[in-house]
């Protein structure tokens, strides 16, 4: 597979690879399935996606989540639309949590937070024919059972990834999709179909011939991407999609495939509903 060759390795052993490395990513938000109210100790989640918020007309700065709204006093140097990775200790047992439920938001303690860039999506797909020069293969980490990080957000779309690449490679990822496709309906609702793809920078290091003999191993890295979906949902909209219950598929390349017409094989998310 050329695809793995550039990086030399083949495609079972990535994907092995891949899923050995994600293991304790997947363990470590196992827990986020349970309901906070339902925890009788402290409760450490793990690191979520987080998008800062003003909660109503409290003028608080909050984290919306996947677990709900979350308020630290720290939060209020956060500027309003930041999307980041955010750790925090939660406990029941607070007498400032006793109404979380109707009052609609948690006080939690935040442990840290790291700041995404958000990236744009393309307007016009790219050629899904042909593998782009220096891309790698991607799998994201909703499609191999860690999909509390595949989320949306206000309009922001956080998909994690696993690749493998060269050690000090630069990725550069692109979410590009077809405007006038039109959607598949699942439950209903359409479905929206974007690419995503990883390319990495050419690396380049001085070495003595014995070195350069010897082939360099690739490494695996995983990544949370963020996507700004805002443009993406007024740019299908104005090519007929509904103004909400809109779903999206992110489909990625896996590797070559013979047998099909295009000859490159893709995989896909599940739907996700980003507005």
């Amino acid at each position: 597979n050329r695809i793995f060759a550039k990086i030399g390795i083949k495609k079972a052993d990535m994907i092995k690879f891949i899923k050995s490395k994600v293991l304790w990513l997947v363990m470590g938000v196992v827990s986020l399935v349970s309901c906070l109210e339902d925890i009788e100790n402290e409760y450490y989640p793990g690191t979520v996606p987080a998008v800062v918020c003003i909660y109503g007309d409290s003028a608080f700065h909050m984290l919306k989540t996947p677990l709900g709204m979350l308020y630290d006093e720290s939060l209020s140097s956060k500027p309003e639309g930041d999307c980041l990775l955010a750790s925090f200790t939660y406990n029941p047992n607070d007498p400032m949590n006793k109404d979380a439920s109707a009052r609609g938001y948690y006080y939690v303690t935040i442990e840290g937070t790291t700041d995404m860039s958000r990236l744009g999506t393309k307007s016009g797909l790219t050629d899904t024919t042909r593998v782009l020069a220096n891309e790698v293969a991607v799998v994201p980490t909703a499609a191999i059972d860690f999909a509390d990080y595949f989320v949306s957000l206000n309009q922001n779309l956080f998909v994690p990834v696993v690749y493998m690449a060269l050690d000090g490679t630069t990725m550069t990822w692109e979410l590009s999709y077809d405007p006038k496709q039109e959607p598949e309906m699942v439950d209903r609702l359409p479905v929206y179909s974007l690419y995503l793809r990883g390319v990495m920078s050419e690396t380049s290091s001085e070495t003595d011939e014995e070195e350069e003999e010897k082939p360099e191993e690739p490494k695996t890295f995983s990544d949370v991407v963020v996507f700004d979906m805002s443009a993406f949902l007024s740019d299908i909209k104005t090519h007929g999609a509904p103004s909400s219950g809109i779903q999206v598929r992110i489909r990625f390349l896996e590797g070559e495939d013979s047998s099909r017409p295009s000859g490159l094989l893709w995989g896909m998310t599940d739907p996700l509903l980003i507005n």
